[in-house]
């Protein structure tokens, strides 16, 4: 067997999920909120990209992008 399919078995059907947190102004910003503003980016390999997931990651994800800009605008004037 070569290195090369060797490797491709070991990573067949690998899930890697990486979290990207909001930027620190906007929390210094908005310290109201008491949840940790999350976006999942799921990225899938493999098998796993030809079949569903047998259950979905699902974060609530609070309207910050949309209320930041307002706040920025309130503290500007």
């Amino acid at each position: 067997m070569s290195i090369g399919k060797a490797m491709k078995r070991v990573i067949e059907g690998a899930m890697s999920q990486t979290m990207f947190w909001e930027n620190s102004t906007a929390f210094s910003l908005l310290s109201v909120s008491i949840y940790i503003h999350v976006i999942a980016s799921i990225d899938t390999k493999g098998i796993a990209a030809s079949r569903a997931p047998a259950r979905l990651l699902r974060f609530e994800i609070s309207e910050i992008k949309t209320i930041k800009s307002v706040v920025m605008i309130s503290f500007s004037m």
